[in-house]
């Protein structure tokens, strides 16, 4: 009798559809749900898990502060306010002075929100969060 097992299966719709052993090996990139959708109308989430900075007591209250207005806002109220208010502006990876962290190595555009003054907090935005990852005291990371 043959085997029919390896000829591959025919779903509902009369797709066909890989067995298990056939797949195996291949990794499949499945795309999720919240890469796709637009976040531009929801308040910014912060992460400070790669943050490169030495600032006073005084200068992590003002960062906060920021942080804090900006929290109460949209992506889409941020991107249109003024860059040197609590807006921001993009800084491309060539002009970043500093070294990157390896899990925003392949990134191509940072943002730059003000922090203390006009000294700004750069990162990454991704959907919702914004990866906080240098606050700019000194104004050596990117040339201004």
């Amino acid at each position: 009798m043959p085997d029919y097992r390896d000829r591959g299966r025919r779903g509902k719709r009369g797709k066909r559809i890989e067995s298990r052993a056939r797949s195996a090996g291949r990794q499949l990139e499945i795309t999720p749900r919240a890469r796709t959708e637009n976040t531009d109308d929801f308040s910014p989430q912060f992460d400070f898990g790669h943050l490169s900075f030495n600032g006073t007591k005084e200068d992590k209250a003002r960062v906060f502060d920021g942080i804090l207005q900006r929290s109460k806002m949209t992506w889409r109220q941020i991107t249109n306010a003024h860059r040197h208010g609590l807006g921001t502006e993009e800084i491309s990876s060539r002009g970043i002075r500093k070294s990157i962290p390896q899990e925003f190595i392949k990134e191509t555009k940072f943002l730059a929100m003000r922090a203390i003054g006009k000294a700004p907090m750069v990162g990454v935005r991704r959907q919702r969060i914004f990866y906080v990852l240098w606050v700019d005291t000194d104004f050596s990371l990117y040339r201004h």
